[in-house]
């Protein structure tokens, strides 16, 4: 008999082709549906079990520390297949992401049930977290910052929503259709294999776009506790970088005073200020110094909008919607016009 593998995935379609795929390999393959079904399943006793991360309302995760529990060492025969669905992963853990080709899920498995030294999620890109001394009180924080929270968790959630939508539709169907055409590929004369192939390739480039929406660049961009000022600089041009035609300079070599819970407010109002300044559908580069006192945070913003072949914009609109930002942080605007960009400074209480 051939190593046994459990499958756990909700959608039949990728149960199907998975199991097909590790079956023809000589693997023994058992699947489930959902976590309930898996317990009964008895999955420790499995040489590898392969879960998708969302199981309908379900977390693949849950199943891991089920095992994890029971043996720690079995976390090692454990595979997580992700369309990049937000959410930490376990970082002992094999991942695998959609949409895969058959010798990759193939690989992976034999790693879990073969070869030590499988890869892992890890931690690169990770954000640490931050010492609970690094924060101010809630209530002590300013009205609108506090303000800015709520947006945060608000925005945090409804991109949770679309990654979730996201994992379970397109990219579900992306992944199962790859691993669909893989599949027939094996059977088809070299002249229809390379058709195959081709529409292979739009697949795998259809899917990159998909996980733009979901990958782990957000959870930086995203996190309202754990950044740390070196992460200030790539959490700035990752919220703003939609909003300009190159990345935002960034200088931080006066923010040093700045609590770990005050970087993300820094982020957000960056954001908010070259939403408010800058045209939109405008070409525009820009330039941000945060700086910080004991009382007070400075953010200078410089903008220089138009692309080579456009004129110059208007900067007039730029002052009212300043001043209109800074009313609602609490905070004084100050706007300066010159030759080719402008300038807008907050200056906002600590």
């Amino acid at each position: 008999m051939g190593k046994r593998v459990l499958i756990v995935d909700d959608a039949e379609d990728m149960r199907v082709l998975i199991g097909r795929i590790l079956s023809a390999r000589g693997y023994d393959v058992d699947v489930a549906a959902t976590l309930a079904e898996a317990r009964s399943k008895r999955p420790g006793d499995y040489d590898a079990v392969v879960t998708d991360v969302r199981l309908g309302r379900e977390r693949g995760a849950d199943l891991v520390d089920d095992l994890r529990s029971l043996d720690p060492a079995a976390v090692q025969r454990c595979l997580m297949i992700t369309g990049g669905a937000p959410g930490a992963l376990p970082a002992d853990v094999a991942v695998l992401a959609k949409p895969f080709r058959p010798a990759q899920l193939v690989a992976a498995v034999r790693a879990l049930t073969g070869a030590p030294g499988a890869v892992t999620a890890g931690d690169a890109g990770a954000v640490a977290p931050v010492p609970e001394e690094g924060h101010q009180p809630a209530a002590a924080r300013p009205a609108a910052w506090r303000l800015l929270d709520v947006s945060r968790r608000r925005r945090a959630r409804e991109r949770r929503a679309v990654a979730d939508f996201l994992h379970d539709g397109p990219i579900q169907e992306v992944a199962a259709a790859t691993l669909e055409l893989q599949w027939m590929r094996r059977s088809l004369p070299p002249d229809q294999a390379q058709a195959v192939d081709a529409v292979a390739r739009r697949l795998d480039a259809a899917a990159v776009g998909l996980r733009w929406l979901v990958d782990e660049e957000w959870r930086l961009a995203e996190s309202s506790s754990g950044l740390a000022l070196p992460g200030l600089t790539a959490a700035l041009q990752q919220r703003t970088a939609w909003l300009l035609s190159a990345a935002l300079e960034v200088d931080t070599g006066r923010a040093a005073e700045l609590r770990p819970d005050e970087l993300p407010v820094v982020v957000d109002v960056a954001e908010l200020m070259l939403l408010a300044t800058v045209p939109e559908e405008m070409p525009a580069r820009a330039r941000l110094v945060a700086e910080a006192s004991d009382s007070l945070i400075l953010m200078t913003l410089t903008v220089w909008p138009g692309g080579p072949d456009q004129a110059t914009a208007d900067p007039a609109p730029a002052h009212p919607a300043l001043d209109m930002l800074a009313a609602a942080l609490a905070a004084s605007a100050r706007f300066e016009p010159g030759a080719g960009h402008w300038t807008a400074t907050l200056t906002l209480p600590r």
